[in-house]
Parts: C-alpha cells; structure tokens; sequence
C-alpha cells in the first residue's frame, strides 16, 4: 500500500505466491479492478516456461471482458 500525498490517494495491490516443487502459481489484484494471474513451470534444471494474463474484474464481473491477452516466455540456461 502505497499513499501519495500529493493526489491524496492509496496505490493497493494484493498478491499471493503459491510455491510448488516444479511450477509455481502467482497472482496480484490491484485498486483499480486490474488483476493478473502467472504461472512459472520448471520443465528441466535449465527450462522453465512462464505464462501470463490480465484483466480488468470489473468488465468481467459485468460480462464485457473484450480481450483476454496471453504471454508466453520460454527460458533455457546453460
């Protein structure tokens, strides 16, 4: 929770980390109805594949959700 005193306004966001042997679930909603989902999946000591996505709770609590975007990022290390 963050106060700005000059627009005399609260930035909240809420989060929550849920850690599995091989993947790992995250989740964040903010004050504005923003809320974002990822999960983080160990394929191999040197792979992992994180997927993500947003959206806005307020349009899907009302059924106009318009677009439901999806990131997908593939990571090797040696």
């Amino acid at each position: 929770m963050k106060y700005d005193v000059a627009s005399k306004k609260f930035d909240t966001k809420l989060g929550l980390h849920l850690q599995h042997d091989d993947h790992s679930w995250k989740f964040r909603v903010h004050d504005t109805g923003l809320m974002r989902a990822a999960l983080m999946w160990k394929l191999h000591p040197a792979c992992k594949v994180n997927v993500n996505t947003s959206v806005d709770l307020k349009d899907a609590f009302n059924g106009k959700v318009n677009k439901l975007p999806i990131g997908c990022t593939f990571e090797l290390a040696y």
